[in-house]
């Protein structure tokens, strides 16, 4: 059982004592708190010295001591706002992380050995019972047992990525009172690098693997509790070294999102169902993330964001189907050094009666004359996940006929020519449109990372998620 219990889902706030490391006698009282969706703050009674700069007062660590005896180490504090009243200043500091359980001065110092990662759904992802549950006992037998069998680790030797990733579990039992047993189980997320590594190697692959559960459960995830190992010491009693954690908080991006409580059984893609090919998975996941991540960050963007606009979220997919044929495919109708000529050609041409800014656009235009255009390139994105396949996301409707309302609606959206209009969706059709281009790009990603599309497929169809969306009478949506 974990010791402390700051945790990213849940507010925290303490007392304590606080100072710039470059002045360590300068000592101020001061409020930590923290909440999931305000992030960090440190109200201090006093103004902290030693920042770099005058106007904006920033200092890269700031160090502190809680009523309770728990050190803390803050990261990149900014002053946002302060008073002086005739007996004393306070400031108000905003602080990006936030490590409680260590004590370090030195920002080139945040290095650690791993971290362990909740997630939410992870448990249900991962679907173990580590529970036995007898059949209940006779009246007369006031005895009842329950047997705990933790699941063995699973552990991923990412060598290309100079990482190991563990999927291990934790138990917790609490007594609430004499006819009461609390027992608590779950998923970690475990990252070990090779070397000590800093904050934002792992804030990274930390992201990248909350991306893949989301694409894999098609729901989007957050960070529950994020622990920092941060130094080993040697037990007294059992001469054994025991490894140091830190919790991390932060304000995560798209805070505001609701994560639902999933069961096993409403996740696509679980581990069960991957398990013998999760290992090639998740080593492709990694190994392509940096290729990908123009293409994964405008897919991932609607599925955190559920307030964005349809017609922003719509435009984004088609960015991403096209920076996904760049990457994948990169098929164009002659090479930049063959469409040279041809665009000096074709510059040549433009009247010289027209005024610096329009020969401008004009040139912007005919610059990018060699790639395929729009229709194109989603035409041969069809043919990677076959068109029966296409035919089935896109509720029964022929893909041609899709894609060409796709190209209408797209270039209605671009250029608000009014003569465009008329063949452009409404807004009702670019919904149900918007869900079948986040199944086919999400098949096109499942495809890259070596998950077989008919597996995939299948199970998106059991659990419903094939479905288009179901569109209530709204006054706003002709």
């Amino acid at each position: 059982m974990r010791k402390e219990d700051t945790r990213l889902a849940e507010a925290f706030e303490t007392s304590g004592s606080w100072w710039n490391p470059g002045l360590p006698h300068e000592v101020l009282h001061g409020r930590l708190s923290y909440s999931p969706r305000e992030g960090t703050y440190l109200e201090l009674d006093g103004r902290l010295g030693g920042s770099k700069y005058r106007d904006h007062r920033t200092w890269p660590i700031i160090c502190g001591e809680t009523r309770t005896g728990q050190a803390c180490t803050l990261v990149e504090a900014s002053e946002e706002t302060s008073s002086t009243g005739p007996r004393f200043e306070t400031s108000k500091i905003r602080l990006q992380l936030c490590l409680v359980g260590c004590l370090i001065d030195k920002i080139e110092a945040l290095q650690f050995s791993s971290a362990r990662v909740d997630y939410s759904n992870l448990t249900a992802w991962m679907g173990r019972h580590p529970f036995t549950w007898p059949d209940l006992p006779s009246v007369n037998d006031r005895s009842y047992s329950v047997a705990y069998n933790p699941p063995p680790d699973v552990r991923f030797s990412l060598k290309e990525s100079g990482f190991t990733q563990i999927l291990g579990c934790w138990c917790s039992c609490g007594v609430d009172s004499p006819q009461e047993l609390d027992l608590q189980f779950g998923e970690t997320a475990v990252f070990r690098p090779r070397q000590k590594q800093g904050l934002r190697w792992f804030l990274n692959r930390m992201h990248e693997f909350r991306n893949l559960l989301s694409l894999l459960m098609v729901q989007p995830t957050k960070y529950e509790r994020i622990d920092l190992q941060f130094r080993k010491h040697l037990h007294a009693g059992s001469r054994k070294m025991i490894k140091d954690y830190a919790s991390l908080l932060f304000r995560q991006p798209w805070s505001e999102v609701e994560v639902r409580s999933l069961h096993n059984f409403r996740i696509p893609l679980d581990y069960g169902v991957l398990r013998r090919e999760f290992p090639g998975i998740l080593a492709n996941w990694y190994g392509r993330y940096g290729e990908l991540r123009p293409v994964l960050d405008l897919f991932f963007l609607p599925v955190y964001n559920r307030t964005l606009n349809i017609e922003f979220q719509f435009l984004g997919l088609l960015q991403a189907l096209e920076a996904f044929h760049r990457k994948a495919l990169g098929g164009v109708y002659l090479s930049v050094r063959e469409y040279e000529n041809t665009y000096k050609h074709l510059v040549s041409q433009i009247p010289a009666k027209l005024t610096s800014d329009h020969k401008a656009a004009l040139k912007s235009r005919i610059r990018y004359g060699y790639e395929y255009s729009l229709r194109k390139k989603l035409s041969e994105l069809v043919d990677v996940i076959t068109k029966g396949t296409m035919y089935r996301i896109t509720d029964g409707e022929d893909p041609r006929q899709f894609l060409s309302r796709i190209v209408n609606t797209r270039n209605y959206l671009t250029h608000y020519d009014e003569r465009l209009k008329r063949a452009s969706m409404t807004p009702r059709e670019m919904i149900k449109a918007n869900h079948s281009l986040t199944l086919f790009l999400m098949l096109l990603i499942l495809r890259e990372i070596h998950v077989p599309v008919d597996l995939a497929l299948a199970r998106l169809k059991e659990r419903g998620q094939l479905q288009h969306p179901i569109l209530l009478d709204r006054e706003d949506l002709p």
